[in-house]
């Protein structure tokens, strides 16, 4: 089957309900550890340091608010998701940024986006960081 790019506006129909919900748990759950200066009251007092070209996070089109309870709390709330849902979910997010593409190949999504962008805006992005997080803790598991 042949790859075909598809339109911000499928894009948003189908991925956007899903970023929503994951931008409210990157952005607004525990502390936050990225180099942008958003005024959350979650920030660590020293974030990571700032590679990118990027001046904004991209989560702030998301307008979210932090979570002020405690995990126990979320936990207790049924608020969980498996580490394979939170990177399907973490995938919507991506997808619904303006700095990536998405192509559907073999009944499947795929992020396409210049190595340029990556190094540009993705490096940054707390949504990467939760992303490269979970796929550690998943790579470290299987190990074991």
């Amino acid at each position: 089957m042949a790859e075909k790019k598809l339109s911000k506006k499928n894009v948003t129909q189908i991925f956007s309900e899903n970023a929503k919900e994951e931008a409210t748990r990157v952005c607004g759950l525990g502390q936050c550890y990225s180099c942008y200066d958003c005024g959350h009251t979650n920030k660590v007092a020293r974030p990571f340091d700032k590679y990118g070209t990027g001046e904004t996070c991209p989560l702030e089109k998301y307008l979210i608010e932090p979570d002020t309870r405690t995990f126990k709390e979320r936990l207790e709330a049924g608020e969980w998701l498996s580490p394979e849902k939170e990177l399907e979910y973490l995938f919507a997010l991506c997808a619904c940024c303006e700095h990536a593409d998405v192509i559907e190949k073999d009944g499947y999504y795929e992020l396409s986006r210049a190595d340029e962008t990556y190094d540009n805006y993705c490096i940054d992005c707390p949504t990467n960081q939760a992303r490269e997080g979970i796929e550690e803790c998943m790579a470290e598991a299987a190990m074991s």
